[in-house]
């Protein structure tokens, strides 16, 4: 108990928040400050400040960027173990509150919602839970509710409820894709002039949600390619290979280096949706779901 109020003593004494120990953790995973800031839903500026500030706190420099990536100093990695300790000692001292749970829980989402969701709360469980196991599974919409409504998930991420018990977690919108150097300037893309356009279909998520709105609009793009991966779509995209369209959530934080995007004309909106099975008044289930809703509400701001 001593340890854990002497460490967090001193990280008040030295204005040493909880945000700079979470990026310095994750840059020793990620080893890269972009991923760093896709993991914990930040932006690469507020990762640089984070690791500025425990720079000017500690008086040295603690990583070195290169062509290859994230290089940890002598000082860096004797802060790492500093930080690694403190994070384990903050949630020993949550535990006391929250008994550690234990368990597994199979959590089905698709594509968009493992960009800015799953990471988090995935960080938050293993700080909290260390021993709650989680089994991840991607699908498109349909395949996730598909899975939680037979039981071969306990819980997941949609845009598609399907038969599934179903909460909204956050409003996302559907934004065009295209590559910088063919962009319109301008505010919304009017769907319509999708018609007859290359167009780059998901085919790991939103695709059904996708030929329904097209079929909607009486809208037919000449699909020329599909891509499961969104950071492979939108490298296509970025390359000039035709347009495509995704829901905000899906797009990574440094997305501005790779596409242009305009929202949709009438604009789309679709919730991203929280689906539950039969078993999901298990203990450890009820664990993922706090988080989960943990980080909807960061990611709408409150």
């Amino acid at each position: 108990m001593s340890e854990m109020k002497d460490i967090s003593a001193a990280i008040n004494k030295a204005n040493i928040n909880i945000t700079m120990v979470r990026v310095l953790t994750s840059l020793s995973e990620t080893r890269s400050f972009t991923k760093t800031a896709e993991r914990l839903c930040l932006s690469q500026s507020a990762i640089s400040h984070a690791m500025k500030a425990l720079e000017e706190i500690v008086g040295a420099p603690l990583v070195i960027r290169d062509r290859r990536g994230v290089a940890f100093t002598a000082t860096g990695e004797a802060a790492l173990d500093a930080a690694r300790a403190a994070l384990h000692a903050l949630g020993r001292l949550a535990g006391l509150r929250e008994h550690s749970i234990k368990g597994r829980v199979r959590l089905a989402l698709v594509s968009s919602a493992s960009v800015k969701i799953a990471p988090y709360a995935l960080n938050i469980t293993s700080v909290r839970h260390p021993e709650l196991a989680v089994e991840l599974l991607l699908g498109t919409d349909t395949e996730v509710a598909e899975w939680v409504d037979r039981g071969a998930a306990d819980i997941g991420l949609s845009y598609i409820a399907g038969n599934c018990q179903a909460e909204e977690l956050v409003d996302d919108e559907l934004f065009v894709a295209s590559s910088q150097k063919n962009s319109v300037q301008g505010g919304s893309f009017p769907i319509r002039a999708l018609d007859g356009q290359p167009f780059i279909m998901s085919s790991g998520g939103c695709g059904p949600m996708l030929a329904e709105l097209f079929q909607d609009f009486g809208v037919a793009p000449v699909v020329i390619l599909s891509a499961s991966d969104m950071a492979a779509l939108l490298a296509l995209v970025g390359a000039g290979r035709g347009l495509s369209i995704a829901p905000g959530l899906a797009f990574p934080a440094d997305w501005q280096r790779t596409v242009a995007r305009r929202p949709l004309e009438p604009r789309a909106r679709r919730p991203l949706l929280l689906l539950f099975s039969s078993s999901a008044e298990a203990t450890a289930v009820r664990a993922m779901c706090a988080a989960i809703r943990e980080v909807a509400t960061s990611l709408r701001g409150g």
